[in-house]
């Protein structure tokens, strides 16, 4: 019982003494404050800059692939009257004819409008 008495009094004061040491002494305190009265005041180049309002243009330039999401067949159709058609499907036509003046009836748009006599 004595050993843990002496063992908490040890203790004790190793950390009374611990915290004396740590603690600074009163005339120093003193001093640094003096020494900050002492010094002159440093200058600090400050940049200011006035902000307005604007837009801002972004501009990113990335590489990639992109896939779309469904796909959508476009069809261009021209409105206008079919006036002549002098030939019909299966005819026999020459060479000179056909560079100038044929025009395929795949379209089925051209189909289900024109009616043969």
């Amino acid at each position: 019982m004595r050993a843990r008495h002496l063992f908490r009094l040890v203790s004790t004061l190793l950390f009374t003494i611990s915290l004396i040491a740590c603690m600074e002494p009163s005339g120093s305190a003193k001093k640094s404050g003096a020494d900050k009265k002492s010094r002159p005041a440093t200058k600090h180049l400050v940049v200011t800059e006035t902000l307005t309002p604007r837009a801002i243009g972004l501009k990113h330039e990335l590489t990639g692939t992109l896939r779309a999401r469904q796909k959508v067949r476009i069809f261009s159709q021209e409105e206008g009257r079919i006036t002549e058609l002098p030939f019909y499907e299966g005819d026999r036509i020459s060479s000179r004819v056909r560079r100038h003046r044929l025009i395929p009836l795949t379209e089925p748009y051209v189909r289900t409008t024109y009616t043969a006599p």
